[in-house]
């Protein structure tokens, strides 16, 4: 008989329990407590004892007696969430016995107390004593492991797990969900298989914890194996397409990329025959599939993908061994190979959410090595395009503006054609001078900003001719220049305020100045030239005040003109770095 005494406040009772199979599942309590199947009880030698996969029932016996003081009330716990049905017989007036019901298969609202763990209140008088019958039936494992607790200790152990529960399960939907937005914002099919196999791992845990039933569908029977054996299924398919788009089977392997597809093939013909059969078979057998299919084939995987320097492998092997580990160590759990305690309830999420975490770490480094390849693919394509112009458009232009010359010179032409013939090559030397710009823009060996600064020099050079120069430029390398768009109008700004001091300003000086901070960067070009009023520009001949203001806001910059007449103008471009 087990003694409730004032000083301790929970009970491990497996080893004061007898049991009784019932392969036909027909025995009744009266038969079980006075006829005579009650002869047949064996005495249990462990806290625990797993029945392991059984369609049998199983009774269980106990006999109680309250040795303290200080209270009546005490509370019976099955440390396994997961029973199809567990009634609790109390012995009442007249040699009846009183029934109380929980376990899966029965809503929350008809259990005897509403938690996520199954338990009975028991009710004993000081110096009382009774003896319990409990009957369990479940299709899925069925180990039995009894406490007694006092309330205030049982719900003050209850919150205390809930706690953990509500970690464990919030990091795992906040990983789930940042990677779906990541596939979103990415299309990276492995973001998707890793959120959708954390969802389906989170309601699997949720269901073996029995918060699925405590509060996600507290009055849903019925349902409950067929969720339990289809997510497992399901894991193995979000599983395994995950491992095969993380290591990128298919640039290593194209035989490893058919056992994927294979092993694919047999999760999904699990789900399926699990929603025909909805038996405890297919969840048993589920886990010879995993331990000798998605398991093996993950980590052969990874190995070979590491021997191939994979940069995914050796992070991927990491977090499937530990998540290995934890799921052996719950199969072992569960079987009743080894004891219960905090490691071996806890094994699968430790498990799950460690490897959660480094996968997802992981994921977070691909998204720079996504962008870092289409960089290159970009220089690439970008290389091709300014070799293409070099090699095609631009010696035709040349050609074509020899061509003209040589026509120009000989002496069957008339003025008419002449000029023509002139506009032609000046036509033909401009569009080439373009053309060159162009290709030094988008050949990526010019992506530097001194690159950019020594461009301007060497254009400034070109184009002023018989002026003074000074060129300051101050880089500080604060502006992204790899940004084209940026780099190409800023320098066309510079190209065409140059172009206009040529054409009309008659200066003898030109200052430029260039400098970067981590504010932004400022570009101004001052001349000592004959300045202008630019209200009394004729609109018909100011194009290239307007291309300038065009150019600077579509890359966010202010520009400002300052200009008189007879003392000189100033233009000024200034814009912020982000």
């Amino acid at each position: 008989m087990i003694v409730l005494n004032d000083s301790e406040t929970s009970y491990n009772i497996g080893r004061q329990t007898s049991f009784l199979r019932d392969p036909k599942g027909d025995l009744t309590i009266d038969s079980v407590a006075i006829g005579s199947a009650s002869r047949q009880f064996k005495q249990s030698n462990s806290s625990e004892t797993n029945f392991g996969h059984t369609s049998d029932a199983v009774w269980v016996e106990f006999a109680l007696r309250n040795g303290a003081t200080t209270g009546f009330e005490w509370l019976l716990a099955e440390n396994y969430s997961v029973v199809d049905e567990v009634e609790l017989y109390s012995p009442s007036s007249g040699g009846k016995f009183r029934e109380m019901v929980s376990g899966i298969d029965y809503p929350m609202s008809e259990r005897a107390i509403q938690t996520r763990v199954i338990a009975f209140p028991l009710i004993l008088k000081p110096s009382e004593g009774r003896v319990y019958y409990l009957r369990f039936k479940s299709q899925l494992s069925l180990p039995v492991s009894l406490t007694i607790w006092k309330p205030s200790a049982f719900f003050r152990n209850n919150e205390k797990e809930n706690l953990i529960l509500g970690i464990f399960y919030g990091a795992l939907t906040i990983m789930a969900f940042y990677n779906l937005f990541l596939f979103l914002s990415v299309k990276d099919f492995s973001y998707l298989y890793y959120s959708l196999y954390a969802l389906i791992t989170g309601y699997y845990q949720s269901c073996m914890d029995g918060l699925r039933f405590r509060f996600i569908l507290p009055n849903s029977i019925g349902l409950a194996n067929l969720e339990i054996g289809s997510s497992i299924w399901l894991m193995g398919i979000f599983w395994t397409l995950f491992g095969r788009e993380f290591l990128q089977v298919e640039e290593y392997s194209v035989f490893l990329q058919n056992l994927y597809r294979i092993m694919v093939g047999i999760f999904l013909a699990g789900v399926a025959f699990t929603l025909i059969f909805q038996s405890g078979f297919m969840y048993w057998l589920s886990t010879p599939l995993w331990v000798f299919g998605a398991l093996p084939l993950n980590i052969g995987a990874a190995i070979y993908c590491l021997r191939r320097d994979n940069p995914n492998a050796r992070i991927f092997l990491v977090a499937a061994t530990i998540f290995i580990v934890g799921i052996l160590l719950r199969g072992l759990r569960v079987s009743g190979l080894v004891p219960a305690s905090w490691l071996t309830e806890s094994a699968l999420q430790i498990g799950v959410i460690t490897e959660m975490t480094l996968l997802s770490f992981a994921l977070g480094n691909r998204i720079n090595r996504i962008r870092q390849e289409t960089e290159r693919e970009k220089a690439l394509v970008r290389s091709r395009i300014a070799g293409d112009l070099h090699d095609e458009i631009g010696s035709n232009l040349s050609s074509i503006s020899v061509a003209s010359q040589m026509v120009e010179q000989s002496g069957n032409l008339g003025e008419l054609e002449r000029r023509q013939l002139r506009g032609i090559t000046e036509t033909a030397r401009e569009t080439a001078d373009s053309i060159r710009d162009i290709i030094w823009f988008i050949n990526p060996e010019h992506d530097k900003s001194e690159d950019l600064v020594q461009r301007m020099r060497d254009t400034a050079a070109k184009l002023l001719q018989g002026m003074r120069v000074d060129f300051e430029a101050k880089e500080s390398k604060t502006i992204n220049a790899k940004d084209l768009q940026f780099r190409r109008n800023l320098y066309l700004i510079f190209k065409e305020a140059l172009n206009n001091i040529v054409k009309h300003s008659k200066a003898h000086q030109v200052r430029i100045e260039m400098e970067e901070s981590s504010d932004g960067i400022r570009l101004q070009i001052t001349d000592d030239g004959v300045g202008f009023d630019e209200r009394k520009i004729d609109p018909r001949h100011g194009d290239g005040i307007k291309n300038l203001k065009r150019r600077a806001a579509e890359i966010g910059c202010d520009l400002h003109i300052s200009s008189e007449p007879g003392k000189g103008a100033t233009v000024t471009v200034m814009t912020r770095a982000e």
